[in-house]
């Protein structure tokens, strides 16, 4: 489970910055992010703060990431139902 879940979040794996002694990815699931900053939003609306706009996919390119990565958060989520 956790690594299913690991490789949801970031579709390109961890990589261990040497230099930093730190992790680092190349990218996270979009679609993650995209729940992520609507949360935040809402958490700002909740403590009177003016939200920005959430900022969709605007290319085609973003558009097939986000579609793609959406649909591994679906498929995980049907496989995680079927597990427990």
């Amino acid at each position: 489970v956790c690594q299913k879940l690991q490789n949801l979040v970031f579709p390109d794996g961890i990589l261990w910055d040497k230099r930093k002694g730190d992790y680092r990815t190349i990218r996270t699931n979009k679609a993650l992010e995209l729940v992520a900053q609507i949360s935040s939003n809402y958490k700002k609306e909740d403590e009177g703060i003016s939200p920005s706009s959430v900022a969709l996919c605007v290319s085609v390119n973003d558009y097939r990431t986000f579609r793609d990565d959406y649909q591994q958060l679906v498929d995980f989520i049907h496989w995680y139902n079927e597990f427990k």
